[in-house]
């Protein structure tokens, strides 16, 4: 799904996966919100 940058992409991303896999009786990899990054110091 083409989107621009934003923080409610994956979530959108995720519904629409979720949504194809039960009409369509898929197994699609559901995407997971990245957590957040370690940090260096």
């Amino acid at each position: 799904v083409h989107q621009n940058v934003e923080v409610s992409s994956p979530l959108f991303s995720a519904y629409l996966t979720e949504k194809l896999n039960e009409r369509l009786n898929l197994h699609l990899h559901v995407p997971q919100m990245a957590g957040e990054q370690g940090k260096l110091f």
